[in-house]
C-alpha cells in the first residue's frame, strides 16, 4: 500500500463545486449570527427553568445541532468526485452535532459567569467542529484506502481552534452586532469552518480515492443543497423572530407583574396613611408633627399630676462628614442604627422622635434630676459602640441637651428652646457630651450666637489678623521659624483669641474660610521675609475639619501657587489628639499632603493616647512636645519620658520643639537631651509681623 501524502498546497486544491461551497459559507456564517444572538439575550433567556424555557433549551439545542451538522454535509454533497456515503458516520457526526449544542446550552444557561466557562467552551466547541469534521470525511473514505496525514488533521484542527476563539470573542463578552469587527469576525469564521473541512478531506486522502459515483451526479444534488439552505435559513430566522418575541413576551409579563405591584401598593396605602401621618419612614420613631402632639399632650398630663419630665435634644456629631465621605445611603443607615439604639436603652414610657435630618428629642418622666443624668449618660454610652458603614468602622458620637420641667419652662416651646440652648453647648464644648440646660448657658449661648453672626463679616471686612511666636534653635540661639496664630479684633469686644471663636467656626461651617485668608496672609508675610533677605518656615494649625475636606489641600496650594511661594517655607500643624481621634481617615489625608510636596507638624505630642509606634506610619517631619511634659524640669520621671521620646524622634529622623519654654532649668534639660528647638514665652510672646521684622534687626 503506498502512502499518500498531499501537501498543505494541495489540500487547499478545492475539488468541492463553489456552488456548495458558497451554500456553506451561508450557514456558516448563519450559525455564528445564531449563537451570537442566543448569547446576547442570556440573562432573560436562561433565568429561570420554567417550561416554556426547557421548551426553548429543546429548541436552541436542535437548530444549531442542525445548523454545525449540514455545513458538512453540503460539503460532502459537493465533493469531487461522489462517493457512496456511510450512513454510521453520518449518524454519528449528526450525534456529536447535538452533543456541542447541548454542551453551549448548558454553558450559557447555567455557567456564562463562571471564569473557567470561556475556556471549557474553546475546548468543547473545537473538539466537536473537529470530531464532525472528521466523522463525515469518514463516510466518504473506503476502509482500502484509509492513510492519514496528520500534519493536515492538527492544521484542520487548528482552524476550527480559531473559529472557537472568535465565537468565544462574541458570545461571552458581548461585543457589539454594529461593530465591524463583529462581520469581519463572522466572515473568519464561516472560512475557517469550510478551509478546516476541506484540509481534513485531503488529510485522509478522500481524493485518491476511487469514484463509486459519476460526475454527472453532482447537478442532481444542488438541488438538495438548495432546500437544505433554504430549511436552515428557515429555522434560523424562526429561531430568532421567536427569541425577539419572547423578549417582547416577557417585557410586557414584567410590565403586568409590576402593574400588579403597584396596585397592590396602592391597595396598602390606604392602611399605611395613618402610619406615614405619624412616623419617620426611615427611622419608624415618631416624626416631628406626631412628637410635638404627644410630647403636648404628655405636658398637660404632667402639669395635672405635678410630675416631672427631662426634655433631652439629641444630635449627632459630625454627621455632615459621614454623608460627605461615605454617600447618603450609609448615612441613611447610620440613622436607622442610632434610632434603633436609642429604643433599646429607654423605657416603655419614654416618648422618642426624630424631629430634624439627625435630630431627635426624648422626652423622659423621672423622680430627679440625677435620673435625668443617668438615662443621658446610658444614651451616651451605648452611642460609644462602634458601627460599620460600607466596610469602615464609625466611631459616632452624640452630643445631648437637657432641660427639666418645670424648672425651665412651662411650655412646650420654652422647653425646647432651652433645651436646644443646652445642646449648643454640648456642641460647643467638644462633643459626645451633655449639658443641663442654666442661665448662664443661655448668657453663653446668646454671647456666641451674636460671635456667629459677626465672623462672616470679620472675614470679609480686615478684622482677622495673625501674630507669629517665634521658634529658635537651640543650638545656635537663632530665629528659625514661626508659628502663625490667627487673632479676632472684634469691634465691641476687642481682641479674640481661637479658643473663643474657633469652635463657632467649626461648628458653623465658616471655617475653611478663616484658614484659607491665614494662609495667604502668611504667603505674603514670608514673601516679605524675603524680600528683606531672612526667609523664614511659617507653619499654622489645620482645623480637624480639614482632614474630611476633599478641597482643603488643593485650594491651599492653590494659594501658595498664586501667591509663588516655594512649599519649603510653610507647614502644617496637627495636634496629636485629633490625628488619633481621626485615625482612620487621618492617614489618607496626611498622605496627600506628603505628596503635594507640603510638610506636617505633630503638635502637642504627648497629651494624648497615640504612640510613637502608630505615627512613625505617617509622613511627618516634627514633633512639638507638649508643655506639660517640662512644667516640672527637676522631676526625675518627666526627665526620662522627655529624654526618651527626644531620643526615639532623633532616630525616627523627625525633629523636636519643645513648647511653652519659660525656664532655665527648661532650657538646661533641653540641651542636655539634644532638643532642636524651642518655643514659648522665655522667647517671646505672639507677636504683630512687625515685631518679627524687629525681632530680625531689620
Amino acid at each position: 500500500m503506498t502512502t499518500l501524502s498531499p501537501s498543505i498546497t494541495e489540500a487547499l486544491t478545492w475539488q468541492i463545486s463553489p456552488l456548495f461551497v458558497i451554500f456553506a459559507l451561508i450557514c456558516a456564517g448563519g450559525h455564528f449570527y445564531s449563537i451570537t444572538t442566543i448569547s446576547q439575550h442570556h440573562h432573560s433567556l436562561f433565568k429561570d427553568r420554567s417550561p416554556l424555557n426547557l421548551i426553548w433549551y429543546l429548541i436552541i439545542n436542535t437548530v444549531l445541532a442542525l445548523n454545525i451538522w449540514f455545513i458538512d454535509l453540503l460539503l460532502m454533497l459537493g465533493t469531487r468526485p461522489q462517493f457512496s456515503i456511510q450512513s454510521a458516520y453520518i449518524t454519528w457526526s449528526l450525534a456529536v452535532s447535538f452533543l456541542s449544542s447541548f454542551i453551549f446550552v448548558l454553558i450559557f444557561s447555567q455557567f456564562k459567569q463562571h471564569k473557567l466557562s470561556q475556556l471549557l467552551f474553546i475546548i468543547s466547541s473545537t473538539l466537536a467542529i473537529s470530531f464532525i469534521h472528521l466523522l463525515t470525511t469518514l463516510s466518504l473514505v473506503s476502509y482500502n484506502y484509509f492513510e492519514t496525514d496528520y500534519l493536515l488533521f492538527f492544521t484542520s484542527m487548528s482552524l476550527c481552534l480559531v473559529g472557537s476563539l472568535l465565537l468565544n470573542e462574541f458570545s461571552f463578552k458581548n461585543q457589539t452586532f454594529y461593530d465591524h469587527k463583529y462581520y469581519i469576525a463572522l466572515l473568519l469564521f464561516s472560512l475557517c469552518l469550510v478551509i478546516s473541512y476541506r484540509i481534513n478531506l485531503s488529510a485522509f486522502d478522500v481524493f485518491s480515492v476511487p469514484s463509486l459515483v459519476t460526475d454527472s451526479v453532482l447537478s442532481q444534488k444542488a438541488l438538495t443543497a438548495i432546500a437544505i439552505v433554504l430549511f436552515l435559513a428557515i429555522i434560523n430566522i424562526l429561531l430568532l423572530i421567536s427569541l425577539h418575541s419572547y423578549q417582547k413576551l416577557k417585557m410586557q409579563q414584567q410590565a403586568l407583574d409590576s402593574a400588579e405591584q403597584q396596585l397592590q401598593k396602592l391597595q396598602g396605602n390606604h392602611s399605611s396613611l395613618e402610619q406615614l401621618a405619624h412616623y419617620d419612614t426611615l427611622t419608624g420613631l415618631f416624626n416631628r408633627h406626631a412628637f410635638m402632639d404627644a410630647f403636648a399632650a404628655r405636658l398637660t398630663e404632667s402639669k395635672q399630676s405635678a410630675n416631672k419630665l427631662a426634655i433631652m435634644f439629641i444630635d449627632l456629631d459630625n454627621f455632615k462628614r459621614i454623608n460627605d465621605s461615605l454617600g447618603h445611603s450609609a448615612g441613611d443607615e447610620l440613622l436607622r442604627i442610632i434610632s434603633r439604639r436609642l429604643r433599646s436603652v429607654l423605657r416603655g414610657h419614654d416618648l422618642i422622635g426624630r424631629i430634624g435630618g439627625d435630630e431627635f428629642c426624648l422626652v423622659a418622666p423621672i423622680g430627679t434630676t440625677p435620673e435625668a443624668k443617668v438615662i443621658a449618660n446610658r444614651i451616651l454610652h451605648k452611642m460609644q459602640e462602634p458601627i460599620t458603614l460600607s466596610g469602615h468602622v464609625a466611631n459616632t458620637t452624640i452630643s445631648i441637651g437637657i432641660s427639666l420641667f418645670p424648672y425651665d419652662g412651662d411650655n412646650q416651646e420654652l422647653l425646647i428652646k432651652n433645651a436646644d440652648h443646652a445642646l449648643y453647648q454640648s456642641k460647643g464644648s467638644g462633643r459626645n457630651t451633655l449639658n443641663f440646660y442654666s442661665d448662664y448657658l443661655q448668657h453663653k449661648s446668646h454671647r456666641e450666637l451674636s460671635l456667629q453672626k459677626d465672623l462672616h463679616s470679620a472675614i470679609t471686612e480686615s478684622q482677622l489678623f495673625v501674630e507669629y511666636q517665634p521658634v529658635i534653635d537651640l543650638k545656635t540661639k537663632k530665629l528659625v521659624s514661626l508659628e502663625a496664630l490667627v487673632r479676632w479684633l472684634h469691634p465691641q469686644k476687642g481682641i479674640l483669641t481661637p479658643e473663643h471663636f474657633i469652635n463657632i467656626a467649626e461648628f458653623n461651617g465658616f471655617v475653611a474660610l478663616v484658614d484659607m485668608w491665614v494662609i495667604r496672609q502668611i504667603c505674603r508675610d514670608i514673601k516679605a521675609l524675603q524680600a528683606l533677605g531672612s526667609p523664614l518656615m511659617i507653619s499654622m494649625n489645620c482645623s480637624a475639619l480639614n482632614i474630611n475636606n476633599d478641597n482643603f489641600i488643593p485650594e491651599s496650594l492653590a494659594i501658595l501657587d498664586e501667591e509663588k511661594i516655594d512649599y519649603q517655607w510653610f507647614c502644617f500643624e496637627l495636634s496629636e489628639s485629633v490625628l488619633y481621634e481621626h485615625r482612620h481617615k487621618a492617614p489618607i489625608f496626611l498622605s496627600k499632603l506628603h505628596e503635594s510636596g507640603l510638610k506636617l507638624i505633630v503638635d502637642d505630642f504627648g497629651s494624648g493616647a497615640s504612640s510613637l509606634i502608630w505615627l512613625k506610619t505617617l509622613p511627618i517631619t516634627q514633633l512639638k512636645l507638649d508643655r506639660s511634659l517640662l512644667l516640672d524640669p527637676n522631676n526625675p520621671e518627666d526627665k526620662e519620658i522627655v529624654a526618651a521620646l527626644i531620643a526615639m524622634s532623633h532616630k525616627l529622623g523627625w525633629q523636636v520643639t519643645a513648647k511653652g519654654i519659660e525656664l532655665s532649668e527648661q532650657i538646661e534639660l533641653l540641651n542636655t537631651e539634644l532638643c532642636d528647638y524651642a518655643q514659648g514665652y522665655m522667647f517671646g510672646k505672639p507677636m504683630p509681623f512687625t515685631k518679627i521684622i524687629k525681632l530680625l534687626g531689620k
